[in-house]
């Protein structure tokens, strides 16, 4: 199995959604634990970038020399724990399955997943969320291997969750996340869905090459768009590198620009929201690649 799933050239345009980057041929695609776990205990402590959907990821022209491990389909599924009182999710698991898969079942607090793409693995390593929650307040505990082929289980309460991070290691590789639940009326649930889903289509660009919002904001008081739009950045345009006109915190390549441009359109906003408010933009979405 290991012969058969490793060493594939991975088109990186393909497998991140702004649309950049180049190619990467030191890639391994598991097929289930199993594959993975042998695959890791043969590289051991070898260092490898986990891929998911890509939804926050900008991949360089020149592509990935380092190795990526992009978990496959028998990673992804949603059941109940044997007592019922959690939720067992693979990793791979996309965020907007889960959280129809808790409308069906009448369990609250899924609600925002539905605006929210990628998989699961990816929201709960960096704690993603919006419209006040985030992975931190469903999360029980996340299991996967270290690079060196042991299996860990860590518990929410040894995970620091903090605004789009946490301090999970990035040599673990989640494999699947348990969750708490809470149940809920159906139609309360999907009333909130259905207010979450409209206000994410009136505030935020759809059908458009992006990696969602580029920067962190800086507080709960000062959100990166307006400092973006203050600065003037929300105009600036390399060769098709630039900020969508509806939100100026999400880079837009509809123009397929190159990741140079848009490192560049990244690096000038840095500069003046820095020299004119003061405040240190920083990276949301990764940097992935040769320079």
């Amino acid at each position: 199995m290991l012969q058969k799933t490793k060493n594939r050239i991975l088109d990186l345009k393909k497998n991140c959604w702004i649309g950049t980057g180049g190619i990467a041929s030191n890639t391994f695609f598991p097929e289930d634990e199993k594959d993975l776990h042998n695959y890791l205990k043969i590289k051991n402590n070898k260092k490898f970038f986990i891929l998911g959907n890509g939804s926050n990821i900008l991949f360089r022209d020149k592509g990935y020399s380092g190795k990526i491990i992009k978990l496959g389909k028998g990673f992804r599924g949603i059941n109940f724990t044997q007592d019922k009182k959690h939720l067992i999710c693979g990793a791979a698991t996309l965020k907007k399955e889960l959280s129809n898969f808790a409308l069906k079942n009448n369990i609250s607090g899924f609600e925002f997943l539905s605006c929210i793409p990628g998989n699961l693995a990816g929201g709960v390593k960096m704690n993603a969320g919006c419209f006040d929650n985030s992975f931190s307040d469903i999360v029980s505990k996340v299991v996967g291997y270290k690079f060196n082929g042991i299996k860990k289980t860590i518990s929410a309460n040894k995970i620091k969750f903090r605004y789009r991070r946490t301090n999970i290691p990035n040599d673990f590789v989640i494999t699947n996340i348990i969750f708490k639940i809470k149940k809920s009326n159906y139609n309360v649930i999907k009333k909130k869905m259905d207010l979450y889903v409209k206000k994410k289509s009136i505030s935020q660009p759809e059908k458009i090459k992006t990696s969602g919002s580029t920067f962190r904001n800086p507080s709960d008081k000062v959100k990166a768009w307006t400092l973006i739009k203050g600065a003037g950045c929300d105009k600036l345009n390399f060769e098709g590198a630039k900020f969508s006109g509806k939100h100026s915190n999400f880079l837009d390549n509809s123009s397929s620009a190159s990741s140079k441009n848009i490192e560049k359109l990244i690096s000038l906003t840095i500069e003046k929201v820095k020299n004119k408010y003061d405040v240190k933009l920083n990276l949301e979405i990764q940097v992935v690649g040769d320079k």
